[in-house]
């Protein structure tokens, strides 16, 4: 059975991984090589690449700007049989991969979403760019609704980005009744609007403060 690692097969390329008895094989484009690879990505019309498991992440080598594995003092890409799968003269084949000498720091991330890169930083076509807009967003924290940033940001992308409401952090709600008086239930998030309500639900007007009426089961 497959165990469940990240595999990225676009761009033509077949990938497949899988475990019986305890015996791993990953076969790319009917190549297989008999173990597996923690992360394993093709992109665009680089080579495939592939990490160890103790590796800190794939970034953008400034040399061809292909994905390559960054590890503590050493990278990988290729996986191989021999040395001669290397694309470059300097790969060695260890442990069905080529292993090249260490990439520098700071070079541009991989990524999925933008809270997987810099605070100034979008993630386009998989690689962390400073953001058009120049936005600022936080920093691995994803996100599917605004209550799930900090007050003032916004949840675009599964990321959380500046320039939001004022809202409550970590309450969701489906009436206003659910969030503070003065915040009003929107999109799932209580957002700040500066009118006052009550708190309780409600069915009936009689079940409100004189003045008020029951709107969407909110005295308001």
């Amino acid at each position: 059975m497959n165990n469940g690692n990240n595999w990225n097969s676009g761009n033509g390329n077949s990938i497949s991984s899988s475990c019986n008895n305890n015996v791993c094989q990953t076969c790319i484009n009917n190549r297989c090589f008999n173990r597996q690879y923690s992360n394993l990505m093709s992109y665009d019309k680089c080579p495939v690449t592939a990490c160890e498991s103790d590796c800190k992440g794939l970034v953008f080598s400034d040399k061809d700007d292909c994905p390559i594995c960054q590890c503590s003092g050493f990278s990988t890409r290729e996986p191989c049989s021999s040395n001669s799968d290397c694309l470059s003269p300097n790969g060695n084949c260890t442990n069905s991969l080529c292993r090249y000498p260490a990439v520098r720091d700071g070079l541009p991330k991989v990524c999925v979403f933008a809270h997987e890169c810099a605070e100034t930083d979008n993630c386009i076509k998989q690689k962390c760019q400073r953001d058009p807009a120049g936005r600022r967003h936080t920093l691995d924290k994803n996100c599917v609704f605004d209550n799930q940033c900090p007050s003032g940001y916004k949840c675009d992308s599964m990321t959380c980005w500046e320039g939001g409401s004022q809202h409550t952090t970590g309450t969701q709600c489906t009436f206003d009744y659910q969030c503070p008086t003065q915040y009003g239930c929107q999109d799932m998030t209580c957002v700040y609007t500066g009118k006052e309500h009550g708190t309780s639900s409600c069915v009936f007007n009689n079940q409100c403060s004189q003045g008020q009426t029951c709107i969407n089961m909110t005295c308001q």
